[in-house]
């Protein structure tokens, strides 16, 4: 029988509480690069907001692609077709030994053609870095989907701390250096300790997939190739790792929108996106769970529980709200006031005063009451794009998520504050119209009710009659 049973709170709880861990971890390695580099220099941390934003836009796309396979392993699960798990799987690692090619030539390449100024050097250290981070993203997000599709998130939950205390450690020793021994590394420092964290990471879940237990039970060990179930994986993660991508390039060329603006408006956006990074683990582990769950009562064939997932999911919502606002909101300066310190390692173009720093703290305040707001409504986003994308209803995501970032989002940041020279306050409030709108927008998918028709998964008969029979979308 499935692991998942139930669409009740406590199942969901469950389930999505290990992979908010994990993305918590994971956002936590981010957030202490920021803030070391904030103590090191300000203009690391725009450049590391920049560059950072840029090179996630190409490392999430892939593993988005890779993570996919969690779908077909959450309604095998469902369908109790246990030795048929680690197929997906697999051909999400081939897919990772691919990408090798890609980042390879991306850190030696395209690092110099997009940051070729004479004054993007941190730019240039920081991408070129992460992008050599890419293939441990995508064999972690490939063979994460073995365990999250069968609701077993505690291996992704431990793993993930692993990586991010491996961070902790190196980010101080590599930016700031050990007088004698390491030289400081600054920006170039905080990408090795990233890299490092994912590389360690990735070793240790290829060691665990490949457990004797989990070749036995999941067969783990069919590593062969299998070009049609390749290419009906493909088929459903392209678009939303398509989207992906080109949401977060949209957020980076929103960031360097803000510079051309005024250091003030990237510097507040800088301290913002870090912050905020903080509690978006709580929309993506969610997002997962309810994929997870919804995944294995598809296969199960228990379509009636759908309702009472998305009941449970908003309770979860509500406390998450009620959480966001009372640290964000009501007391956020223990927060503010970890990037706002008075002296830095290194002379930078912003260096504030008293008063300055009072009128940054403010303007932080008032920009994260609609960060808050932003993320409230992203939740209810990934919530609705969690259930899509376990029906297979990945084109749609696609589509309107693309829409949605580059029209809500860059043209009128574009216009208001590039053209227009509003405040920053106002591109937050821009932020949280575009989430709202997208946030519509899935939604309305979800009661038209189309995604009931998609078919993931091939029909076990079928399956018996042939090994090799491709999984069917139609």
């Amino acid at each position: 029988m499935s692991d998942i049973k139930r669409a009740d709170v406590k199942q969901l709880w469950k389930v999505t509480f290990p992979l908010m861990i994990s993305f918590m971890s994971t956002f936590a390695m981010l957030f202490v690069d920021r803030l070391f580099l904030s103590l090191y220099s300000k203009d690391a941390l725009n450049a590391a907001a920049i560059s950072g934003t840029l090179s996630w836009s190409f490392i999430v796309a892939w593993m988005t692609l890779a993570a996919l396979a969690e779908v077909f392993v959450a309604q095998y699960n469902g369908a109790n077709r246990k030795m048929e798990l680690a197929r997906p799987v697999w051909q999400m690692i081939w897919l990772a030994g691919a990408s090798v090619i890609f980042f390879s030539l991306a850190s030696q390449f395209l690092t110099g053609f997009i940051y070729s100024g004479a004054g993007e050097q941190l730019h240039r250290d920081y991408f070129s870095w992460l992008m050599l981070c890419g293939p441990f993203a995508v064999i972690i997000s490939g063979i994460s989907a073995f365990y999250i599709g069968r609701g077993h998130g505690k291996v992704i939950k431990w793993l993930s701390i692993l990586a991010n205390l491996v961070n902790i450690v190196l980010d101080p020793i590599l930016i700031f250096g050990v007088n004698g021994v390491i030289p400081s590394m600054g920006i170039k420092g905080a990408a090795i300790a990233t890299f490092s964290g994912y590389l360690v990471q990735a070793i240790v879940i290829t060691c665990l997939f490949l457990s004797k237990r989990n070749r036995e039970k999941y067969g783990t060990n069919n590593y062969r190739f299998d070009f049609d179930l390749c290419k009906r994986c493909f088929k459903i993660g392209f678009p939303p790792a398509l989207f992906a991508g080109l949401e977060i390039l949209a957020w980076a060329i929103f960031y360097t929108m803000m510079q051309w603006v005024s250091p003030e408006h990237i510097f507040v956006c800088s301290v913002c996106q870090s912050i905020e990074m903080l509690f978006l683990f709580y929309c993506f582990g969610l997002e997962k769970g309810v994929a997870a769950v919804a995944g294995n009562l598809i296969g199960a064939k228990m379509h009636d529980q759908i309702k009472v997932l998305v009941k449970s999911a908003f309770k979860l919502i509500v406390y998450f709200a009620i959480t966001m606002t009372l640290i964000t909101i009501i007391y956020p300066d223990p927060l503010i006031n970890l990037f706002l310190q008075q002296e830095t390692a290194q002379s930078t173009n912003l260096v504030l005063t008293s008063a300055e720093t009072l009128r940054y703290k403010g303007l932080i305040r008032i920009s994260l009451v609609f960060v808050t707001l932003y993320l409230i409504f992203e939740s209810i986003r990934w919530l609705y794009s969690g259930l899509l994308t376990a029906a297979g209803d990945t084109l749609y995501i696609m589509i309107s998520g693309v829409i949605s970032v580059w029209l809500f989002l860059l043209v009128p940041c574009y216009f208001f504050i590039v053209v227009k020279g509003q405040s920053i306050i106002f591109a937050f409030v821009i932020w949280t119209v575009y989430s709202i709108i997208a946030t519509l927008l899935n939604f309305l998918r979800f009661k038209n009710g189309a995604w009931k028709n998609k078919v993931v998964i091939e029909d076990e008969t079928a399956q018996e009659q042939s090994n090799d029979n491709p999984l069917s979308t139609e």
